[in-house]
């Protein structure tokens, strides 16, 4: 099966139900990823275009007219808005500023969740429950990761896995 977090909505099937984002041309598209995390952590999947001339709030009301699961996501250059087809004749339900990866990725989360019904988590209490940290100008701090050490848990863990089953890992 094809993933479907985060891809072009050209290259989707035409009938996939999923959360469509819009974002503005002066939008960087490496944003897209984080926000498809957010959607992808619930099991959302959600896929994204490119509309000029248009601000956050516009750009999600358009996506939902287009989303099969009527919940669009906006997102220009210092905003990202939520909102569903059903309240086109308001503003929408989220209208957020976001500085780095953790706010783009609550925006995401806050998408997937409408589409399943669940209760939204609080921005900031997302935020502070998540590893993502940005800087003031909105660049991911660099973290290390020891990709030996991860290799090595990925293996005990498979074979944990295959073991407990009465298989060979």
């Amino acid at each position: 099966m094809k993933n479907y977090f985060g891809v072009r909505l050209s290259e989707i099937e035409k009938d996939l139900p999923c959360v469509v984002l819009l974002i503005s041309e002066t939008c960087p598209e490496s944003n897209v990823r984080w926000v498809s995390v957010g959607c992808e952590e619930e099991g959302v999947p959600i896929a994204w275009d490119k509309k000029p001339g248009l601000k956050a709030a516009s750009l999600a009301k358009e996506a939902a007219k287009i989303s099969r699961l009527e919940v669009g996501v906006g997102l220009d250059e210092r905003e990202g808005a939520v909102t569903l087809l059903s309240m086109l004749d308001y503003p929408p339900y989220i209208v957020s500023s976001w500085e780095g990866p953790s706010e783009l990725r609550w925006l995401g989360q806050v998408a997937a969740r409408l589409v399943k019904g669940e209760p939204i988590v609080d921005k900031g209490e997302f935020i502070r429950n998540h590893a993502f940290t940005s800087s003031p100008k909105g660049n991911q701090k660099e973290t290390h990761v020891d990709k030996e050490l991860v290799e090595k848990i990925v293996n005990l863990v498979i074979k944990e896995f295959y073991k407990d089953r009465g298989g060979a890992g």
